[in-house]
């Protein structure tokens, strides 16, 4: 009996965790631990990871699906299970299984990003922490109106992992490091108008698209369904979040290298008009957070906008074993008060040090050493041209090559997959409106014109007339090229308004 018909036989028990299901060409994983808000136990992760690696090499596979199921909340995957982990780490005799966890769980994030078919994550419900490392892999990432999606790791005393230090950083400007350092929900249709989910479609029609993906064959076909069910914004829906004035104070706060800067830039912004609300709360939530973690995962997402998805999540395992290895006691700290009953001590964070002065720069840089006998992660089974790079050398010290702080705007050129069936970015629009776009002519473009290429260049898809009339208001200037109209953009790139 084969390992797909075993496990797709035995996975609809009510005691196993993960189903797999096989329909046509379409392959389904569906977790299942509705009871536990789908958190990823070390069960389920190798459960997923062998059949992943069969549907990889399988002929007959061409389309993978990820979903849930829940008896609760809605939900796809709320994290890892962190309350086993930190219990694990608690106690040094059992330290290095909690290492182990994180080792099983990165493999598995990396093993997703290798495959070369078209892969479907469904977010229709709680995505957060260790279910966006289920996610952020897929080239095709679906929200709903039930999506929550965040990455409030600093919030118990950890730091954004699951390869986030990298994906975070192929998110426009740095929203990617305002989500990760402040944990901030986005809900429903802000996940995929913000560019981390490429399709937004309202979950009543995720039984007809699954239907359909029975016989997609490649990525061409997937993206066809999935924007045939696409769900256009409605009259009644909320305004777009983190726009016009907000984003230019979140890029400019954002874009600092140390928190304390953040933090001064925020405080400038809190004394704006339109603005003020959403700093002075984003300064409450980030004097919330612990202060090291912060400093980890500040560092840590700078890094990542510079190497490649391996070389990332190289960078989180040494994190990870510094966190398990009581490196710093926020870790446990956090945990403990985020699952305890009490609503008081949930509510209320004890850091150590307790304010970010007090976390030095070389004591950040120690989470980032590789020691012998660290635990590292098994590369053996990629083999996607994409993970290929320039071996970087490890020492005793600091892993060279990738320590320096680097602008998160300017991706890793190699990786262009995460971007490939989003709204356009920023930079895209940006390279149309300076004419170095393949597809930019000779002459300035009006607005109009820049709306129509890209409507033209996403074949029509959901969003992309709002997506980039927003980004033309907030970052270009009306021109008069000579002509007597003041009709022709400039990339201003406007961000400080101080």
């Amino acid at each position: 009996m084969s390992i797909s018909r075993h496990i797709s036989t035995s996975s609809f028990r009510e005691d196993v965790p993960v189903a797999f299901e096989q329909r046509s060409r379409m392959r389904k994983f569906v977790l299942k631990r509705g009871e536990k808000l789908n958190s990823l136990s070390e069960p389920m992760i190798d459960l997923l990871r062998t059949q992943i690696q069969e549907w990889k090499n399988s002929d007959l596979c061409h389309v993978i699906v990820g979903t849930a199921e829940y008896s609760g909340p809605k939900v796809f995957c709320s994290g890892g299970d962190i309350g086993a982990v930190a219990k694990l780490a608690s106690d040094p005799s059992t330290q290095k299984q909690a290492v182990l966890y994180f080792k099983k769980e990165y493999e598995l994030d990396l093993l997703l990003a290798s495959l070369l078919k078209p892969y479907v994550a469904v977010m229709d419900g709680i995505t957060m922490g260790g279910g966006v490392g289920l996610v952020a892999p897929a080239s095709f990432r679906i929200a709903t109106e039930n999506t929550r999606f965040a990455m409030p790791e600093t919030n118990i005393g950890f730091f954004p992992d699951v390869g986030a230090t990298f994906y975070l950083n192929r998110l426009d400007g740095y929203l990617g490091t305002f989500l990760g350092l402040t944990g901030t929900s986005l809900f429903g249709r802000d996940v995929f108008e913000l560019g981390f989910a490429t399709h937004y479609i309202p979950s009543g029609r995720l039984p007809a698209i699954y239907e359909q993906l029975e016989e997609a064959t490649d990525s061409n076909d997937v993206d066809d369904i999935l924007n045939s069910f696409s769900g256009e914004r409605e009259p009644e829906d909320k305004p777009p979040l983190l726009t016009g004035k907000v984003r230019v104070a979140l890029d400019d706060a954002f874009s600092k290298n140390s928190v304390e800067e953040i933090l001064s830039r925020l405080q400038f912004w809190s004394t704006q008009e339109g603005v003020s609300e959403w700093a002075a709360q984003t300064i409450k939530d980030l004097n919330s957070r612990s202060p090291t973690s912060l400093k980890v995962a500040l560092r840590a997402i700078r890094m990542g906008a510079a190497c490649p998805l391996k070389e990332a999540f190289n960078v989180e395992m040494l994190l990870a074993e510094s966190f398990c290895r009581g490196q710093t006691p926020d870790f446990q700290h956090g945990v403990t008060q985020a699952l305890s009953k009490s609503r008081e001590l949930r509510d209320s964070r004890s850091w150590s040090p307790a304010k970010l002065e007090d976390v030095s720069g070389p004591f950040v840089k120690t989470f980032f050493y590789q020691r012998k006998g660290r635990t590292s992660l098994d590369h053996s089974w990629v083999d996607v041209d994409e993970f290929e790079n320039e071996e970087v050398s490890e020492t005793d010290e600091e892993r060279g090559g990738y320590d320096q702080l680097v602008d998160p705007i300017v991706p890793y050129e190699k990786d262009k997959s995460f971007n490939d069936y989003t709204l356009p970015t920023e930079r895209e629009i940006e390279a149309v409106v300076r004419g170095s776009h393949p597809s930019s002519g000779s002459t300035g473009m009006r607005k109009e014109e820049v709306v129509d290429r890209f409507v033209n260049l996403k074949q029509r898809k959901v969003g992309v007339k709002d997506k980039v009339l927003e980004v033309l208001e907030r970052q270009c200037d009306l021109v008069d090229n000579g002509d007597g109209e003041a009709v022709w953009l400039e990339w201003a790139g406007h961000q400080d308004d101080e």
